[in-house]
């Protein structure tokens, strides 16, 4: 389709025409900085660009976001938003894997971690001509150990179950807490190999399918805010709302012990299950800690004093 602009305008007309009562978005392209998906040089992603804008002003209710990057390389991000193009996107997309060596806590580059990654981005886009729009991180994973072909990636970057959940949560918190990310898309839901459903006869959900169905449940309707730095090894997140007050906490390395003064009327695993209340504990496996209605500036100054 690189080469058949006319071929690629008719697949997207259609496909915009079957969906326009929803009020979709849509990607254009993907991983454009990528030659195995398509696009080997810049100027060939541009001429989709202008074989979209037709459809694009025939379709007013379909919102178009890109340029979709794969990884940590903002200099082609950059070169879309500042060059020529034949409209803005309505959003800014990004396949932001974290080097998916371990944590998103992980630094790439000795300093860019999940967090500082997408404030970065905010900045490329503020920085640009480009419209300064919202940002959709429309892709990331972590592939399992012992997956073989299966596997998007290789063995140096897989993890264990446990770890695909417990990163995916981390993840999608980070993300939310910097308030710059408006949508977050886990790839993907079945697959062998990294899906949170096993594609198998009987499709099995992995520990980060459940890990995410407790995550939404508990983010409903809240606002996420990170645990200050000057707390650490202490990490975490807070998740208030007008009725209730829940952390996220968990740490890097060995144990840390909290203040039992917290108000903890509830601890739970990242997968609902039920962990004692009484001397809580904050170690390598997050767990959700609920204070009821507890204020959320009481429950900061008491885990400052722990």
């Amino acid at each position: 389709v690189v080469k058949d602009p006319l071929r690629w305008q008719e697949f997207v007309r259609a496909s915009a025409g079957n969906f326009a009562k929803l009020s979709p978005t849509f990607q254009v392209g993907h991983a454009v900085n990528r030659k195995k998906w398509g696009i080997w040089h810049p100027d060939e992603y541009v001429r989709l660009l202008e074989a979209t804008a037709e459809v694009r002003q025939e379709f007013p209710a379909c919102r178009w976001i890109g340029p979709p990057v794969i990884d940590f390389e903002y200099y082609f991000t950059t070169n879309y938003l500042v060059g020529r193009r034949p409209f803005d996107f309505d959003g800014v997309a990004a396949l932001l894997y974290v080097d998916r060596r371990g944590s998103p806590d992980a630094v790439q580059y000795r300093h860019f971690d999940l967090r500082r990654k997408i404030l970065l981005l905010r900045a490329v886009v503020q920085a640009s001509p480009h419209a300064d729009v919202p940002i959709h991180l429309t892709e990331f994973n972590w592939p399992l150990k012992g997956s073989g072909k299966h596997s998007p990636a290789g063995a140096h970057v897989q993890t264990d179950e446990a770890g695909q959940a417990r990163y995916l949560v981390l993840y999608y918190l980070t993300a939310a807490a910097t308030g710059q990310v408006a949508s977050v898309f886990w790839w993907q839901l079945v697959a062998r190999g990294y899906g949170l459903i096993d594609e198998d006869e009987g499709w099995s959900a992995r520990p980060a399918y459940r890990a995410l169905r407790t995550l939404l449940a508990r983010t409903r309707g809240c606002e996420v805010r990170a645990l200050p730095e000057r707390l650490r090894p202490l990490r975490g997140f807070l998740l208030s709302r007008a009725d209730e007050c829940t952390a996220l906490v968990y740490t890097t390395g060995a144990p840390h012990r909290l203040d039992p003064a917290l108000p903890v009327l509830e601890a739970t695993d990242l997968f609902g299950s039920p962990l004692p209340t009484s001397d809580p504990v904050a170690g390598p496996a997050p767990r959700y800690l609920s204070f009821g209605s507890g204020d959320a500036a009481e429950i900061l100054a008491i885990l400052g004093g722990a």
